[in-house]
């Protein structure tokens, strides 16, 4: 891309992409997708723009330039901006200002906390809308606005089938900050500072965005940190830490008193504790996500979670009779059945029975 002389909405773009030529096509195809107002059930997804840092480790890095792509499409399309942080989904009114004329509704700065599966049946469905002092409306799923989110953190979502489907995450790159901002590089404030060319440009760039998603569908960009936000999502640091100290002297571990270690060490209120259950669970999908192989053992009450070993994985690599070498040959005649027991005999008459 560097000899390539590109405007700054475009550039900007190629930042947040990381200057990474297929994650800059990625991104093109995402706010096509999203510009595009033709919806298709079996393609209908729940945008996420996400920074590409681990912020659920504690350090939120915001100021990235998530926020600016929700401005991008708000000046191609009707875009309906609700706060994030003020975000309730059990308030009655919170998509009031949602109309049938609402293409996009865009949700800026998610918290950490929010559950995905309040959005399942709008992503999907058709979405009634409740508005205060004014009559309902319901907006059928073809008309129905699209959804796109920025959040420092990856959403509470139940792993699965379901999930997958409707939830679509784009890691923006970490180019820019408090110390870097869009105006800093560029010298100007995006739409508000623009002259008439530099809005022909911007226009260019929307509309090859919506033509590169008919071209190529919604791409998607290598996982840069996602599957350790996944699990940091559904399994909580505060496991994560001790299983990775306890992983360190032990493979096998009983339940009971693993969960009881656990919550002695644990600095939850009891109010948020989880059951000796709801622990297991988080456990198996630790050890899921991290790629390490497991067993319960005894078969019948599985009392102990047993970490399976290189060693142990060798020992087993022979689990049945197809896995054994052999040479097979049809005995269909009387003179090789005869030939057979001559051999047989043979065998047990010398000493290789000892030697075996």
């Amino acid at each position: 891309m560097k000899h390539i002389v590109l405007s700054p909405a475009e550039m900007f773009l190629y930042n947040l992409a990381g200057q990474d030529d297929f994650r800059f096509l990625v991104l093109k195809t995402v706010l096509g997708y999203l510009l595009l107002r033709a919806q298709n059930p079996t393609t209908t997804k729940a945008v996420f723009f996400l920074d590409s840092n681990i912020n659920e480790l504690g350090v939120v890095n915001g100021g990235t330039g998530k926020s600016l792509l929700l401005l991008y499409l708000s000046y191609m399309r009707s875009l309906c901006q609700i706060s994030g942080k003020d975000f309730n989904s059990t308030l009655r009114f919170i998509y009031d200002r949602v109309t049938e004329f609402t293409s996009i509704i865009g949700f800026n700065d998610m918290k950490s906390n929010i559950d995905f599966e309040h959005f399942f049946g709008r992503s999907t469905d058709g979405q009634l809308i409740e508005r205060k002092y004014k009559q309902s409306i319901f907006i059928p799923y073809i008309y129905s606005p699209k959804l796109a989110f920025t959040s420092n953190y990856y959403p509470k979502a139940p792993s699965g089938n379901s999930t997958d489907r409707r939830l679509y995450v784009y890691e923006v790159s970490a180019y820019y900050s408090k110390k870097l901002t869009p105006k800093d590089e560029f010298g100007h404030s995006f739409f508000y500072d623009w002259d008439e060319g530099q809005w022909l440009e911007f226009d260019r760039l929307m509309i090859s965005c919506v033509q590169l998603y008919l071209q190529h569908g919604l791409l998607e960009a290598p996982s840069i940190h996602l599957e350790q936000r996944k699990l940091i999502s559904e399994v909580g640091t505060e496991i994560m830490e001790f299983l990775d100290e306890v992983l360190l002297t032990k493979t096998k571990l009983h339940k009971k008193e693993l969960f009881a270690d656990f919550r002695k060490e644990s600095t939850a209120s009891s109010r948020y504790q989880l059951s000796h259950r709801g622990f297991t669970i988080k456990v198996k999908k630790y050890l899921e996500y991290k790629g390490i192989p497991y067993k319960e053992t005894p078969s019948d009450t599985k009392v102990f979670i047993e970490v399976i070993t290189e060693e142990a994985q060798k020992k087993q690599s022979l689990l049945t009779i197809n896995d054994i070498k052999t040479d097979y040959r049809t005995v269909d005649t009387a003179n090789k059945m005869t030939r057979l027991v001559n051999q047989i005999q043979k065998f047990f008459s010398t000493d290789n029975t000892t030697k075996n």
